[in-house]
């Protein structure tokens, strides 16, 4: 039988993670944001959002993973602004003092500054808010070192999205009993080259049929909209761009191999479920294999640029000493830049 595990990349995710390859993350932010985002393109994210569909992504996928990747427990809800000035604290002082009450006031007060946590208060109020209200937080960061923290309810809110995944006619297929006798892999890493230039996937399942001979790959969303307004999700984080850059990564790589480079990969699927709603859709994106622009919507005004264009201009800056200005501006003694001609390109 075809195995396409033999030609994965078999590393841990931290390794993954940590490989300075482009991927869909990358080049979805500087899709967005553009050049500005340069610098902070390798800077580790974090957000409840991508917290609670990183925990509901182990439990489907990797549920014996979740006990070394999670801390589950129970403390009051933080504003969301304390929630980032207790981590920073953490980050700075976490070495040194086991525990909150132990950071001397000066130090502790110095660091809040520097956060510019409510900096329109005194600075004993600040000082009393994070000392009254974030050593319990902080203690629990200092047990969950090389782990993410995780209240209790979201935990059981990831436990419910799970149940629906299982349980609802839409999904169950993919995450449910195997009844259809197809091979299904979890999270199999990939490199991919394109013009020089690195590339990495991990897609969240791969379903083999060896039968039919092929490969639906399918991503697992969380999404912040109603599964039924997805699209939206689709346009706002790019993931046009993930559907098309792990279709090709895959085809790449079963193309190396004699049984499987007969295998057809399927249109992306993604399988989306919501925190509030939980009502789980299934979509897919008919362009995956597709190597163009793509316009959509009633009067084509939806854009959505192919990767290969967003990788060679982000290579470009990542490689590049000529890196200083965005590609087109004219920044050479006696030029200038024209405003009508740029304001037509937006």
């Amino acid at each position: 039988m075809a195995d396409i595990k033999k030609l994965a990349w078999n590393v841990d995710e931290e390794t993954y993670r940590n490989e300075p390859l482009l991927s869909y993350s990358m080049l979805s932010k500087f899709n967005r944001e553009g050049f500005e985002s340069i610098s902070t393109l390798f800077d580790k994210i974090e957000s409840p959002s991508l917290t609670f569909g990183s925990l509901v992504d182990t439990l489907i996928t990797e549920p014996k993973d979740l006990i070394n990747k999670f801390l589950i427990a129970s403390f009051p809800k933080l504003t969301d602004a304390a929630e980032k000035a207790i981590k920073g604290i953490f980050e700075e002082f976490n070495e040194k003092y086991y525990a909150l009450n132990k950071i001397p006031d000066e130090k502790l007060l110095d660091k809040i500054s520097e956060l510019r946590f409510q900096s329109n208060w005194k600075s004993t109020t600040r000082l009393n808010y994070i000392k009254d209200n974030c050593g319990e937080y902080y203690d629990l960061l200092i047990l969950s070192k090389g782990k993410i923290l995780v209240n209790q309810a979201d935990y059981s809110a990831a436990e419910e999205c799970v149940n629906a995944l299982k349980n609802s006619d839409a999904t169950r297929e993919f995450f449910g009993l195997n009844f259809d006798k197809k091979e299904r892999l979890y999270q199999l890493k990939f490199k991919g080259i394109y013009k020089n230039i690195g590339l990495k996937c991990m897609p969240d399942e791969l379903i083999i049929d060896h039968e039919n001979k092929t490969i639906q790959p399918v991503d697992l969303k969380t999404s912040g909209h109603p599964e039924w307004d997805f699209f939206k999700s689709f346009i706002q984080w790019g993931y046009w761009i993930q559907a098309k850059l792990y279709t090709y990564i895959l085809q790449q790589n079963i193309d190396k191999d004699g049984e499987l480079k007969n295998y057809k990969i399927l249109n992306y699927k993604f399988v989306v479920v919501n925190k509030q709603t939980k009502q789980p859709l299934v979509w897919d994106y008919e362009d995956s294999t597709k190597q163009s622009d793509e316009t959509y919507g009633i009067n084509r005004v939806i854009q959505c640029k192919d990767w290969r264009k967003i990788a060679e201009e982000l290579n470009h800056y990542l490689t590049s000493s000529d890196n200083k200005y965005p590609i087109g501006i004219n920044h050479s003694k006696g030029t200038s830049n024209s405003i009508t001609q740029y304001l037509n390109e937006q």
